[in-house]
C-alpha cells in the first residue's frame, strides 16, 4: 500500500517538533522537498545499479517494460515520464530453426549512429541490432527491426499535499492530493532525507524510535 502524503507530512512535522528544529514549512515548500527527498533516494539507488547492475526494491516501483512495434522510420518517441533505458531487446528468427528468439539491442553513441548511416557499410542486422538515444526519441538500426521490448525507468510521480484554506490555515484535502507510489518500507529513508533539508539530521536508531512513537501516538498501523 502506498504512503499517504498527509501521513508523511504529519510524520516529518512530528519529528521536527520533537527535536525543536526547523521553522514553518509552507505547503509548496513541503511538496518541493518531499519530491526532492524521493528523487535523492532514487538517484542513490540508480548509482547502485550503475555500479552493480542490480536494481533495488525502491527502484522497482519505477521500472517499466514496453513491448511495441517500431515504425518504418526506425524512430520511437520516449514513453511518458521516461527517465533512462535499462535494456532493450528485439526478435530474431535464425534461418536454421525458424523460431524467433530475443536478442539484445546494443546502445551506441549518436556519433557512431551517424557514421553507420552515412557510410551504409556494416549496417546492423536483426541479429545484431543497435539503438541510440537522441533528444526526444530513440533511433534503431535496422529500421525494419519490427517489435522490441524496452525496459526503462520512469520518473517518480510528484507527491502533492493538496489543501483548502479554513480560518486562514491550510487544511489537508485528499481530493487534490497525490500520494507517494512506494510502500511504508521506505518511509524512514525518505523522511530522513526530507528532514535533512530542514536541518534535522538523525541516526537510524533515533529515526526508528520516532517512527514507533509516531505510530503509537497516532494509531498508525505498520
Amino acid at each position: 500500500m502506498s504512503v499517504n502524503i498527509n501521513t508523511f507530512k504529519l510524520f516529518v512535522e512530528f519529528i521536527a517538533n520533537k527535536v525543536q528544529i526547523g521553522g514553518t514549512v509552507s505547503p509548496s515548500q513541503f511538496n518541493l522537498l518531499a519530491n526532492q527527498a524521493q528523487l535523492q533516494l532514487f538517484e542513490k539507488d540508480r548509482n547502485v545499479f550503475l555500479q552493480t547492475g542490480e536494481s533495488t526494491l525502491f527502484m522497482d516501483f519505477f521500472f517499466k517494460n514496453l513491448t511495441t512495434s517500431v515504425p518504418p522510420t526506425g524512430t520511437l518517441a520516449y514513453p511518458s515520464n521516461f527517465l533512462e533505458t535499462t535494456s532493450m531487446r528485439g526478435y530474431y528468427v535464425p534461418p536454421s530453426t525458424g523460431i524467433g528468439i530475443e536478442v539484445p539491442i546494443e546502445e551506441i553513441e549518436n556519433s557512431e549512429y551517424g557514421k553507420i548511416t552515412a557510410s551504409q557499410l556494416m549496417l546492423p542486422t536483426k541479429e545484431f541490432p543497435k539503438f541510440s538515444d537522441f533528444d526526444v526519441v530513440i533511433r534503431l538500426l535496422p529500421k525494419d527491426i519490427g517489435i522490441i521490448m524496452w525496459d526503462y525507468w520512469r520518473e517518480p510521480v510528484k507527491p502533492i499535499w493538496g489543501f483548502t484554506v479554513v480560518s486562514g490555515r491550510p487544511v489537508y484535502n485528499p481530493l487534490t492530493s497525490t500520494d507517494f507510489e512506494w510502500t511504508e518500507n521506505f518511509i524512514n529513508e525518505v523522511a530522513a532525507l526530507y528532514l535533512s533539508f530542514i536541518g534535522v539530521n538523525l541516526k537510524d536508531g533515533e529515526l526508528a524510535g520516532f517512527a514507533n512513537q509516531f505510530k503509537n501516538e497516532n494509531n498508525v498501523n505498520g
